[in-house]
């Protein structure tokens, strides 16, 4: 099992946020990016995939930006 850093937590979000937005807007919906955050960070910590300190890290400002950082 591999334990997600804050980086590449935020990384992945970036990934998956870019996607369900895209797809919900196809639909005519729309997500919010913090309420996504903090429902992946829960989850994510649920599963086992990151530490309980999770919580307290930020939602990531720009998507973009996180998956340049790759």
């Amino acid at each position: 099992m591999t334990t997600l850093t804050e980086q590449t937590a935020r990384a992945k979000f970036a990934h998956y946020f870019l996607h369900l937005k895209e797809s919900m807007a196809a639909e005519g919906g729309k997500v919010s990016k913090s309420a996504e955050w903090e429902r992946c960070i829960e989850h994510w910590i649920e599963e086992g995939d990151a530490p309980a300190e999770a919580v307290s890290w930020k939602c990531p400002r720009s998507l973009e930006a996180e998956i340049c950082k790759q």
